[in-house]
Order: C-alpha cells, then sequence, then structure tokens
C-alpha cells in the first residue's frame, strides 16, 4: 500500500501508534469496568474498537484505490493428478 520508498517510515508510524492504543487500552478497560461495575462494558468497547478501525481499513483502501489488496489469490492444496488450483473470489 505504502511502497518501498516510505515503508521505513510507515512501519515507524504504526508501531508508534499501536504502541499508544496498547499503553492507553489497559487504563481505558479498567476505567469502565470501575465505572460500570462489570466487564461486559470494557469488552464492548474493545470489540467497537476493533469494528471502527477495520471499517477505517476498508475505506482507505477503496479510496487509494488499492482494491487488489481485498483479494487474494489463495491456492488449493495439489493432488498427485491434478495442477495448482486458486481461488480468485475469497476476500
Amino acid at each position: 500500500m505504502v511502497g518501498r520508498v516510505n515503508y521505513q517510515f510507515c512501519f515507524g508510524f504504526y508501531t508508534t501508534i499501536t504502541g499508544l492504543g496498547y499503553l492507553a487500552c489497559g487504563p481505558l478497560a479498567g476505567f469502565i469496568a470501575d465505572l460500570t461495575k462489570s466487564y461486559s462494558k470494557s469488552y464492548m468497547v474493545a470489540g467497537l474498537f476493533m469494528c471502527v478501525s477495520a471499517c477505517i481499513l476498508i475505506v482507505t483502501i477503496l479510496i487509494t484505490g488499492e482494491k487488489h489488496l481485498l483479494h487474494r489469490r489463495i491456492p488449493y492444496a495439489v493432488s498427485d493428478n491434478e495442477e495448482s488450483k486458486t481461488n480468485d473470489n475469497i476476500l
């Protein structure tokens, strides 16, 4: 998605952002659990954040035109009598 030229910068940026997320998620989950007296709300908020991040990733792929990232070629197991086949329809 970013190319070889920008890979180092983007990997560093990604590592920083995920590190900040890991740093903040524990205290945030504890705060929500203390506030609601239940851990289920903490899990719901974590799931919500994961869904939002997945939606952001999909929108980014669609905006940048990197739609080939949504379709992967997955090879089937090759038997003795068959040639290698791929499935182009799996996301």
